[in-house]
C-alpha cells in the first residue's frame, strides 16, 4: 500500500507541477480530478491505518500545517489546488478536431481566458492563451457568445475562426 501511495503522490505532484509550469496535464476533463481525489482518499486511509506510527502522525501534521500556511498569502495556493481538483464545468469547453477551446484561469484571482489546448493520447498541452474576451467592431464577446469555431491549417499556422452573432474573428497560432 505504501508503494502504491508513493507512486500516486509522485504522479500527482508531477501532474500538478507540469500543469502550473508548462500547461501540460493528463488528457480528458476528469483525469486530473480522479488522480487528485484518489490521492486524497489514499491519504486519509494511510493516516488512519498507520496512525500509531510516528511517521504517519508527522506526515498528517505536515499536511495540516501546509494547508494552514497556504492561507497566509491570501489563500491562493490552497484555492489553486482546490480549483485544480474541482474544475468540472462541461459548458466551458468546445472541441475542434484534436483541439479544445476552453476557459482557463492561471490563478484563482485571475480573469479566465480562452485557452487553445492540443490533445494527445495521454496528455493535453495549452498551445495558446488568447484574451479573455473577443472583440469585433468594438463589441465584446465572451466564451458563452461563441456559436461555432472553424479550424484551418496553413503551413505551420493554425487559424481558428470564431463565429458569433453572424460575425467572425480569426486567431492565428503558430503550431
Amino acid at each position: 500500500m505504501l508503494k502504491a501511495y508513493l507512486l500516486l503522490t509522485i504522479c500527482l505532484l508531477a501532474d500538478f507541477i507540469l500543469y502550473l509550469t508548462e500547461g501540460i496535464s493528463l488528457a480528458g476533463q476528469w483525469s486530473d480530478q480522479l488522480l487528485f481525489w484518489s490521492w486524497f482518499l489514499f491519504t486519509i486511509i494511510l493516516i488512519v491505518k498507520y496512525n500509531r506510527k510516528k511517521w504517519a502522525r508527522i506526515y498528517a501534521g505536515c499536511l495540516v500545517g501546509l494547508i494552514f500556511l497556504s492561507w497566509f498569502p491570501m489563500g491562493i495556493p490552497i484555492l489553486s489546488l482546490i480549483a485544480f481538483a474541482t474544475d468540472t464545468n462541461p459548458d466551458s469547453e468546445i472541441m475542434v478536431e484534436e483541439y479544445s477551446i476552453k476557459l482557463y484561469a492561471e490563478s484563482v484571482i485571475a480573469t479566465p481566458k480562452l485557452a487553445i489546448i492540443k490533445r494527445n493520447l495521454l496528455t493535453e498541452r495549452i498551445i495558446a492563451k488568447p484574451v479573455a474576451y473577443l472583440e469585433i467592431d468594438e463589441k465584446t464577446y465572451s466564451f458563452s457568445d461563441i456559436d461555432s469555431i472553424d479550424l484551418r491549417q496553413k503551413a505551420d499556422t493554425l487559424i481558428f475562426t470564431f463565429h458569433m452573432e453572424g460575425k467572425w474573428l480569426e486567431k492565428k497560432i503558430l503550431s
